[in-house]
C-alpha cells in the first residue's frame, strides 16, 4: 500500500522526522487518555505526517477511516473522493495512506469489475480506485458498482452460470476514489470531496514508503477494537446535523458525525465545522459546464474574434497556468473531444469554418450567445 512515486511530498528533515516519530510513539501509548480521543488524535497526527491538507480535511479523513471499520452500523457509505486539477498534489499518497489505515483495502488496478462485485459481496472491503477520471469513464460496470454501493441495499444484477440466471450482488462497502478534474454528478452527490493542492515548497512531509508498517498495524488494531465496541450504539445514533447541509449532504455526513459525537464534544464540533466547510466549498464552485462557458466568453472577448479553430480555442483556454482546462486530460490540456462533450450539454458543437484560405473545425460565437445570456452574468 505504499506510494512508489515521488509526487510533490518531500522527505522531512532529520530533526523534524525525529520529532514526528517521538510524537507518534507517544500517541500510540494512550495511558489514561480516553481511547476514542486517542484514536482520533493518532489518526490526525499520522495524516499530518504524510499529507498536506487543511485541518478540516484532516478531521474528515480521520473520521472516514474510522467509519470504514464501522460499516455494519450504517445504511449509507459515502464515497471519499480525492480530487485535484493538477498532478503532484498528493492524491495517490493520500489514497495509499488511507489504504494503510482503513478496513481490508482492495485496489481496483488489477481486478475486473466482475471479480470486484463478487469480492465486495463476500468480503465487504474498502475499495480504492486511483486515476478515477480514467477508469470510471472507461468502465460502465465500475461506475455502476460505485453508484449502487452508496446504500446498504445497493446491488448490481448479472447473469450467472450456464443458464444465465439473473443474480444480485450486494456492493455496499466503503470506497475511496482519487482523480484529476471534476467528478460525474452521480458520484459527486454520493461523495465527501477532498480537494487537494500542491504543497508549498517550504513545507516538508514524510514519504509514505519510508514509514514503519508496524505503526499502521497498531493503529488499525485500536480502531478495530473501538469499532467493535461501538457498532451497536452507532446503529441507533442520530447526530446533530448542521442546518446548512442539504438532505443528500446530511446523508453523506451522518456516519462521520455520529462517530465524532461518540468520540467527544470537541471532536463533534470539529466534524460539524468540517462538514459545513467542505459542503460550502463544493457548492460554491461553479459547475464545470458553466465555468467553460465563462472562459470561452472571456477568450472571444480578449481576442476580439467571432470565430476560432478548435485548437486555437483550447490553447487560449489553457494559457492561464491555474486554469482547470490545462490539466483536465490526465494532467494535460483538455482535448477537442472533451471540449465537445462539455459543450454538447448546451447543444453547441464545432463545425467546418473558413479561416482565410483554409477550412478547419472550429466554433462560432453566434452559437454561444443564447447560452451566454441564459447561464452567465453579464
Amino acid at each position: 500500500m505504499f506510494d512508489n512515486n515521488d509526487g510533490s511530498n518531500t522527505t522531512a528533515l532529520p530533526t523534524e522526522e525525529l520529532k514526528i516519530k517521538r510524537e507518534s510513539e507517544k500517541c500510540l501509548d494512550p495511558d489514561k487518555k480516553d481511547i476514542g480521543i486517542h484514536i482520533y488524535e493518532v489518526l490526525c497526527s499520522t495524516i499530518d505526517r504524510f499529507i498536506y491538507c487543511e485541518p478540516y480535511q484532516n478531521t474528515t479523513i480521520a473520521l472516514w477511516v474510522i467509519k470504514s471499520w464501522c460499516m455494519p452500523a450504517f445504511k449509507v457509505a459515502p464515497i471519499l473522493a480525492i480530487t485535484a486539477f493538477t498532478k503532484g498534489a498528493g492524491k495517490s499518497q493520500l489514497l495509499n495512506l488511507i489504504g494503510c489505515l482503513c478496513h481490508d483495502p482492495v485496489s481496483t488496478s488489477n481486478i475486473t469489475p466482475a471479480a470486484l462485485f463478487r469480492y465486495i459481496e463476500q468480503y465487504k472491503p474498502t475499495v480504492l480506485i486511483d486515476e478515477a477520471d480514467t477508469f470510471l469513464s472507461r468502465s460502465e460496470d465500475l461506475r455502476g458498482i460505485v453508484n449502487a454501493g452508496f446504500e446498504s441495499t445497493g446491488c448490481v444484477i448479472r447473469c450467472v452460470g450456464q443458464d444465465s440466471e439473473p443474480t444480485q450482488f450486494n456492493v455496499f462497502c466503503p470506497k475511496v476514489i482519487a482523480g484529476i478534474g471534476n467528478l460525474p454528478s452521480t458520484i459527486e452527490s454520493r461523495s465527501i470531496v477532498i480537494n487537494m493542492y500542491r504543497k508549498p515548497v517550504h513545507i516538508e512531509k514524510e514519504k509514505l514508503r519510508k514509514a514503519n508498517e508496524s505503526d499502521f498495524d497498531r493503529i488499525k488494531q485500536l480502531v478495530s477494537e473501538w469499532a467493535n465496541n461501538h457498532i451497536e450504539q452507532l446503529m441507533k445514533y442520530e447526530p446533530q446535523m448542521p442546518d446548512k447541509l442539504s438532505d443528500r449532504q446530511k446523508d453523506c455526513w451522518e456516519p462521520l458525525l455520529s462517530i465524532s459525537e461518540l468520540l467527544g464534544d470537541h471532536i463533534a464540533e470539529e466534524a460539524r465545522n468540517a462538514a459545513i466547510e467542505i459542503c460550502k466549498i463544493n457548492s460554491d464552485e461553479p459547475h464545470v459546464n458553466e465555468l467553460m462557458l465563462f472562459d470561452i466568453r472571456r477568450v472571444f472577448a480578449e481576442l476580439k474574434l467571432d470565430r476560432l479553430p478548435t485548437m486555437d480555442l483550447i490553447n487560449a483556454l489553457c494559457e492561464d497556468e491555474e486554469a482547470a482546462w490545462r490539466y483536465l486530460n490526465k494532467g494535460g490540456k483538455i482535448t477537442p473531444r472533451q471540449l465537445a462533450q462539455i459543450l454538447k450539454q448546451f447543444n453547441i458543437s464545432s463545425k467546418q469554418i473558413r479561416f482565410g484560405e483554409q477550412t478547419k473545425k472550429g466554433y462560432d460565437i453566434a452559437d454561444f450567445q443564447e447560452c451566454f445570456s441564459k447561464y452567465l452574468y453579464q
